[in-house]
This record gives structure tokens, C-alpha cells and sequence, in this order.
């Protein structure tokens, strides 16, 4: 005989599914590991309410840019590239390149993008957080046009995180301006041999860059990534 607990969670599966679902679910009883199924399924979950998160984040600091820089340089030469929830996997990592957002400006009727940024968050710190390889070669190749923004939301960890304010986000992002130049020492040799030959030299590939709680805490505030975006479109203006 089943407890009370559990008597409760048995009629609330036969009120959420359907019976040929519930079929479904006893037959997957019958031949596999329902715990390490359950398992998945909380990870897949997990992963899901993560990404919505990130994706708010996102672009409530981009939109926050986007403001700024249209309010005192102009809505019509400016553009912020801002990719949507279901563009994860071709807006980000195949149309900018591993990028979160791109700021792009109007010169002579062409666009010309001036500045990336990318976009860390973490709530819990059960490990580092990362950077891509594709990441590090763009912050490499790109010191002065890059900067890493890490959205640091451990105090607020027991939050829902994708409905919190846009101040409590933006005062918990810490800016890596110099992310490139800080990452160039340790990548130098790697990017030399990217420009030899295949079949002549040592490679070194799918490595990524790991960032631990104590070096993702540390940056400068997020007015001072405005001012420097700011600062470079209007440089590009008056070339």
C-alpha cells in the first residue's frame, strides 16, 4: 500500500496525463530506468527555465544600450542585434559568430559593425562559467571592440530570475572591458599556428575558456560599457 505522499502524486499523474500517456509512462517503466528518466526530464527542465532566464537578461541589457545610444546619437544610423529565444543556435553562434549582441552604425549608407558583446549569467556557481572557443578568438582578434558581461545573480538565487528588475540586472552585471588583451598571453602561440598550414603544423582546437566565481564577480559597472560603445560609434562618425 502506497503512503498518502504518494497515493497524492499517483492521482495527480492520472490528472496531468492523458490514458495514453499514462500507457506511454508504464510501458517506459517496464523497460527502462524510470529514475534516471526523471532525471533527464529535470535536467531538460532545469536547462529550459535557464535559458528563458538568460534570454530575459539579455535583452533587458541590450535594450537598455539600445536606449541610450538612439537617444543621444540618432534611432535611424544606429542598429543593436539583439537575437530572439528560438535563435539560439543559428542567430548566435552562426550569424554573429558566438556573439550575444552586435552594435552596428550607418556611415556613407553602409553598416559597420563597431562593437560585440557577450553575455555570461550565472545564479549559482556550481561550477565556472565558460567562454567558447569561438568567443576567446573574437575577443582576441578584437580587444578594443569586445567586452564580456558578466551577470552575477547569486543573491537573488531563490528568485524567479526571469521576471527580475531591470535595475537588480544591470546593477548585478560586471563588464570585462580588457577580456581581450587578458586572454591574448595565453592565446598568442594558438592563434599564430591558426594562420600556418594544416599539414605543416600543430593545432590546438576545441578548448574553451573558464571563468571561476572570483574572476566573474570583478568588472566595472555597466555605465561604463555604454560610455565606451558610445564613445566608439561617434568615432566612427566623424572617420
Amino acid at each position: 500500500m502506497k503512503t498518502g505522499d504518494a497515493q497524492k502524486s499517483l492521482f495527480s499523474l492520472m490528472d496531468n496525463l492523458n490514458d495514453k500517456n499514462l500507457h506511454r509512462l508504464a510501458k517506459l517503466s517496464e523497460i527502462a530506468n524510470v529514475e534516471n528518466l526523471i532525471d533527464q526530464l529535470e535536467c531538460i527542465q532545469k536547462n529550459e527555465i535557464a535559458n528563458k532566464a538568460r534570454f530575459y537578461h539579455l535583452h533587458t541589457i541590450g535594450k537598455r544600450i539600445e536606449d541610450v545610444l538612439r537617444e543621444h546619437i540618432g534611432s535611424d544610423i544606429v542598429s543593436i542585434v539583439i537575437p530572439k529565444e528560438n535563435e539560439d543556435k543559428v542567430g548566435v553562434d552562426d550569424i554573429q559568430d558566438g556573439q550575444d549582441i552586435v552594435v552596428s552604425v550607418k556611415k556613407d549608407g553602409a553598416w559597420h559593425n563597431i562593437f560585440l558583446w557577450k553575455l555570461k549569467v550565472n545564479g549559482i556557481f556550481n561550477e565556472a562559467a565558460h567562454m567558447s572557443m569561438r568567443q576567446i578568438h573574437m575577443a582576441c582578434l578584437h580587444p578594443d571592440e569586445y567586452a564580456l558581461c558578466c551577470v552575477d545573480l547569486r543573491p537573488y538565487k531563490n528568485q524567479d530570475l526571469t521576471k527580475l528588475p531591470e535595475s537588480l540586472i544591470i546593477g548585478a552585471t560586471n563588464v570585462k572591458m580588457d577580456i581581450g588583451n587578458t586572454l591574448f598571453p595565453m592565446m598568442k602561440g594558438i592563434l599564430n599556428a591558426d594562420n600556418q598550414s594544416d599539414e605543416t603544423h600543430i593545432k590546438i582546437a576545441e578548448y574553451r575558456g573558464n571563468i571561476p566565481a572570483k574572476v566573474f564577480e570583478i568588472g566595472v559597472p555597466f555605465d561604463k560599457l555604454i560610455e565606451k560603445i558610445e564613445k566608439k560609434v561617434n568615432e566612427k562618425l566623424l572617420l
